[in-house]
């Protein structure tokens, strides 16, 4: 064969191996690159998960600490429009000075906790600040606020005529009851009162074998509490088993054996002083034993707030479920319910 020939298969099969070897060598290159990408992105998804759980960790603790301020701040805002309206002392006049006093009060409120207000609360805030800077601007200063005016700012507090308080929204935010979220946004003007349902007048159940009726609960728009008439039926019952009467025994039967029970009268008399004393500011005022408490609309739904809490920390009980109303609307009812725990738990 010609030399020539064979020099250049030669050179052939050569330049195909350094083909050859020049592919497998750029493909092993390509594998290790590729796994050094993968590496590197393995490493770059674990640095973004840990950036990410740090940024979490971050907002969290920023979300907790808002929650935590207002936990604080909300509680102070309510009692200062509280100290201000329903608790105000009723020898004292509602007039200029009341009103810079009260603005003086927000504003101190809202320089160290406002900036953790939610935004539907600040806005409802700022609504009631509007409100009073217009009184101490117009008002004369020793004139009394008209009872207008004085209505403008409860419906700015509690809500009405189809406008959510701030009242709602405070507790909204703060998850005091269950179903407020849904409460807040209807159009029912007293939406933020304790209760939701109650039947209505024509189906309402009637009891006349012990205490007495239970009052029909005020109408819609009233701002009132609602009672729980099944809970306290319920109550009533088991204290007339608990003093062995007839289901029958008229009221005045089961009120007399009632007082008979050692404490019961106190019990009921000490509460009755807290709600003319706290709650109504009327020291003189004696409450009977079975007169309405809550569906005539004597204490509305803020005021049943502190007396349930009263009520739990003087007597060791535990309401539940007051979403459906309070279980108790007289003063008998609530020491019957004392007094049926007492014995339950003797």
């Amino acid at each position: 064969m010609d030399s020539l020939i064979i020099a250049t298969i030669i050179s052939g099969v050569v330049a195909l191996i350094g083909v050859i070897v020049s592919v497998i060598t750029t493909r092993w290159s390509i594998k290790l690159n590729t796994r050094e990408i993968d590496i590197k992105a393995k490493e770059l998804d674990t640095t973004l998960k840990k950036l990410e759980a740090e940024f979490e960790a971050i907002r969290q603790s920023q979300f907790s600490e808002t929650l935590r301020k207002r936990s604080e701040y909300y509680p102070k805002l309510w009692g200062c429009i509280r100290e201000f309206t329903t608790n105000w002392d009723s020898d004292k006049p509602k007039d200029s000075r009341w009103v810079k006093t009260f603005l003086s009060a927000l504003n101190k409120v809202d320089a160290e906790g406002g900036v953790f207000f939610s935004e539907a609360v600040y806005e409802k805030f700022h609504e009631l600040q509007y409100a009073l800077y217009n009184l101490e601007v117009i008002h004369p200063p020793a004139k009394k606020i008209s009872l207008d005016d004085l209505e403008k700012i409860d419906r700015i507090f509690r809500g009405g005529n189809g406008k959510i308080g701030l009242a709602t929204y405070l507790k909204d935010d703060l998850g005091s009851y269950r179903d407020i979220s849904i409460q807040a946004r209807s159009s029912n003007p007293r939406m933020e009162s304790l209760s939701i349902q109650r039947e209505p007048k024509s189906q309402a159940r009637t009891s006349n074998s012990i205490f007495y009726d239970v009052q029909p609960c005020p109408p819609l728009g009233c701002g009132g509490a609602t009672v729980d008439t099944d809970r306290i039926r319920d109550e009533r019952l088991k204290v007339v088993r608990l003093l062995s009467l007839k289901p029958n025994a008229d009221t005045n039967t089961v009120i007399a054996k009632l007082e008979s029970q050692t404490g019961f009268k106190d019990t009921a008399e000490k509460i009755g002083n807290f709600i003319s004393v706290s709650i109504l500011k009327r020291k003189d005022l004696k409450i009977s034993l079975t007169e309405s408490l809550v569906s005539s609309g004597l204490i509305d739904d803020f005021s049943a707030i502190d007396l349930v809490l009263f009520i739990e920390d003087n007597y060791g009980l535990q309401l539940q479920d007051l979403d459906h109303g309070l279980p108790f609307d007289s003063l008998v009812d609530i020491a019957t319910m004392i007094y049926n725990h007492d014995h339950e738990k003797g």
